[in-house]
């Protein structure tokens, strides 16, 4: 029978190794945060984040004459807390996630919550909610220019509105691509 040599202690200390594995770095507090939040919670706090900058700059910024597009009628100051709230609402779900191993409490008692469930899915579902209203006024604005031109209707509308309307649409494709994304397992930090 062959002996197996006895492993060295790391003692914690993950610089340390032994002969035929592989060094892993000792982790830093980034490795930590990332290690926890995943990369789905990563993309959620920086998308939230973002949010609530646009909030700001919303709030801050003269209002522009779009005629059609209802969401400019509201209050700059409204508008700018609408986006920052949704920010505020993904950030503190991109922090709080267990996502892999526990699922959010679900109301119905006796009942599993569905598949697409998850611990950050209020979160997720905060990020489409002010996109999609600004893409919804400004593709409104742009459907009564058209119909205006087609009938002779004088309708309040804006030809150039798609432009905007479109330029929202990478917010709510970068929302719908990584509310998809699948965990990784829990692995080491590696170089």
């Amino acid at each position: 029978m062959i002996e197996k040599r006895p492993r060295p202690a790391l003692n914690g200390d993950l610089h340390q190794t032994w002969p035929g594995k592989r060094w892993y770095h000792k982790p830093g507090p980034w490795c930590r945060t990332k290690a926890r939040m995943g990369r789905r919670g990563a993309m959620m706090m920086l998308l939230g984040i973002t949010y609530i900058l646009i909030g700001y700059g919303d709030a801050s910024r003269p209002v522009p004459d779009i005629a059609g597009a209802w969401h400019l009628s509201v209050d700059p100051l409204v508008r700018g807390l609408f986006w920052a709230a949704t920010g505020f609402v993904a950030v503190a779900f991109a922090i709080v996630r267990p996502h892999e191993t526990r699922p959010y409490p679900w109301p119905v008692a006796g009942r599993r919550p569905p598949v697409w469930w998850n611990t950050d899915t209020p979160g997720w579902i905060s990020l489409y909610l002010a996109p999609t209203l600004v893409i919804s006024s400004f593709a409104r604005s742009w459907f009564l220019a058209l119909v205006a031109d087609s009938t002779q209707i004088p309708l309040p509308g804006d030809i150039h509105s798609w432009y905007n309307a479109v330029l929202r649409i990478p917010f709510v494709l970068i929302v719908l691509i990584c509310s998809g994304w699948l965990e990784n397992p829990r692995q080491g930090c590696r170089p």
